[in-house]
């Protein structure tokens, strides 16, 4: 009786975590009290050379985005990819001067993702007919606030994937353009976002950097973590 009490409990907490996952990343919450959201830029210059690595990548070994739900369509390399395919791009984003410029643009005493993060440097490719990314929050599990560092490496001129907002207060939807040179950082888990369809024959390329107050998790946020490291092994996200 007692053993499954304790499996009703775990199906219990695994549904909540699940649903709290979705009901916090994917449902738009205004706030008419919020200011309105905050983008800061940066000056960050990649060299060609690593962008066509990057590029090379893509045709060795990645995640293929595809998912049953459509809410998202591309292709990704995560962090361990990385250091599977080649290791020394990752010197290139993930370093003390880059970081000091983030830490300059908000203020704050920001750090990475610790090694064990998969998703501490990432790559996005939207280069399909349909390649998106449909509004979310990002998750943080985090005991502080988690900001996202976007940085475009290569955008085709036939180019239509473009990152975009939607304010929290004043509900008004954003088209954000970042110049080759820059990157854009803000809250993503408070700012509502997503990626504007591709067209088929043009590609966008971007590095992907979240930013931590504090990396500690919670319990808590341990377990949400877990949930979505598997929802997003099965769903393809």
């Amino acid at each position: 009786m007692k053993i499954k009490f304790l499996i009703y409990i775990i199906i219990f907490y695994t549904l909540y975590i699940i649903y709290l996952n979705y009901s916090s990343t994917v449902i738009f919450k205004k706030c008419i009290k919020c200011n309105e959201s905050q983008l800061y830029f940066i000056d960050y210059k990649v060299p060609y050379e690593i962008k066509e690595r990057i590029l090379n990548l893509f045709k060795k070994n990645h995640t293929k985005l595809d998912n049953i739900l459509y809410f998202t369509k591309g292709a990704k390399i995560d962090y361990n990819q990385i250091k599977l395919s080649d290791p020394t791009i990752i010197k290139y984003f993930i370093n003390k001067n880059l970081l000091n410029k983030c830490r300059k643009a908000l203020s704050k005493n920001i750090s990475f993702a610790q090694s064990s993060e998969k998703y501490k440097l990432f790559f996005r490719l939207y280069e399909s007919n349909g390649d998106k990314l449909s509004w979310h929050y990002d998750n943080n599990f985090t005991k502080g606030k988690r900001y996202t560092l976007v940085l475009p490496l290569f955008v085709d001129k036939c180019n239509t994937s473009k990152l975009m907002i939607k304010d929290r207060k004043t509900s008004i939807e954003k088209k954000i353009n970042i110049p080759f040179g820059k990157g854009v950082i803000f809250n993503a888990s408070s700012v509502f976002h997503k990626v504007s369809q591709q067209t088929d024959g043009c590609r966008r390329l971007v590095a992907i950097i979240p930013l931590y107050e504090n990396y500690n998790l919670s319990y808590f946020g341990k377990s949400r973590k877990n949930i979505r490291d598997i929802s997003f092994k099965l769903l393809s996200l």
